[in-house]
């Protein structure tokens, strides 16, 4: 008997974590962005930046960073707690040489989403 109770504890707490794990997956947000130079060609192996709109834009400051792979795409999956608990929430992706930035985009969130997001280095 007491196997049984442990076996549907244990069944009990699984599938309520799961379901947390699904509904935070539900209300996560895509951001998909493509890094372009001054030619207009792809930029590989850039590091891309996020911030939101609060947020001073230095490289310090950015609450989730990622390079781009071969053919100048990240890819950025941002959880319920990253869009602050909001339905949409406008925020910012950049590129930095040293401590100047060379290119920035704003964008809103959603959730449930994906978003499309363009770079065009000015320098």
């Amino acid at each position: 008997m007491k196997k049984l109770l442990f076996f549907a504890t244990l069944v009990a707490v699984t599938l309520s974590f799961s379901g947390c794990i699904l509904y935070s997956l539900s209300r996560s947000c895509t951001v998909n962005v493509y890094v372009y130079d001054l030619n207009g060609e792809r930029v590989p192996n850039e590091m891309v930046y996020l911030f939101y709109t609060t947020s001073e834009r230095t490289r310090d400051h950015a609450f989730k960073e990622i390079a781009t792979d071969q053919k100048g795409y990240a890819e950025f999956r941002l959880s319920e707690i990253e869009m602050l608990y909001q339905e949409e929430n406008t925020m910012y992706a950049l590129t930095f040489n040293g401590d100047v930035i060379t290119g920035q985009t704003p964008f809103t969130a959603r959730q449930n989403k994906s978003i499309d997001v363009t770079i065009r280095k000015t320098k």
